[in-house]
């Protein structure tokens, strides 16, 4: 089943995808975007690999549907979630091996694991909503989040404490609050057990997704 996904046409513009945002943050492992809107606050980092996997999750949820996430959905009786774990697989660990290839060019000490918890918890979030409101609608859900949280977390450190992200500081990192892992993997649970329930689609996000083309 493997074999097959990754052959088919969705599934080599997942590898190419992955290998450019890959190479990218590589190349970029040490760069961020610094975010300090309210001085009396440290500054928050949006880092360049973490950008790239969360625009990989992003783009790997819009090429592998429909057809990764459908392959067994009509005609096929067994193993039919088979195809759609797949999917949620590749859009999910993938940008994980975005970041796997930064940290092995070597990203500044304690980025990666606030980066990961991240990247984890977005990727996850476009999973389990990505069934009931469509794919377009999951990304942008994924690139407002990030943005919107991590400036909130800069403005106000009240804020960062109930944020689902890890949010990188600057300079230091520090490590990530075991809450915060906590609601990255209880999201990608939830995630992959609406993928086996609706094999990652519902009515009306079929029909927004093909009506819009």
């Amino acid at each position: 089943m493997t074999g097959i996904l990754l052959a088919s046409r969705a599934g080599r513009r997942y590898l190419a995808v992955l290998g450019g945002f890959a190479a990218l943050g590589a190349l970029c492992s040490r760069y961020g975007f610094k975010l300090q809107f309210a001085p009396a606050h440290d500054a928050v980092v949006l880092a360049v690999p973490e950008m790239c996997a969360v625009f990989l999750a992003a783009a790997a949820l819009i090429v592998t549907r429909s057809r990764l996430w459908i392959i067994d959905r009509f005609g096929v009786r067994s193993r039919r979630w088979l195809p759609a774990i797949g999917a949620a697989v590749a859009v999910i660990a993938g940008p994980q091996l975005v970041l796997v290839a930064a940290v092995a060019a070597g990203v500044p000490e304690g980025t990666w694991p606030h980066a990961a918890t991240s990247v984890l918890f977005l990727a996850a979030l476009g999973v389990l909503v990505a069934p009931f409101a469509g794919t377009l609608r999951a990304t942008w859900l994924m690139f407002g989040l990030e943005l919107t949280l991590t400036v909130l977390a800069q403005l106000g450190p009240s804020i960062a404490a109930w944020s689902p992200l890890a949010t990188i500081g600057w300079p230091s990192a520090g490590t990530v609050p075991v809450g915060r892992v906590g609601i990255a993997v209880l999201t990608t649970v939830a995630a992959f057990a609406v993928t086996v329930r609706t094999l990652g689609y519902s009515g009306p996000a079929w029909q927004r997704d093909h009506a819009s083309g």
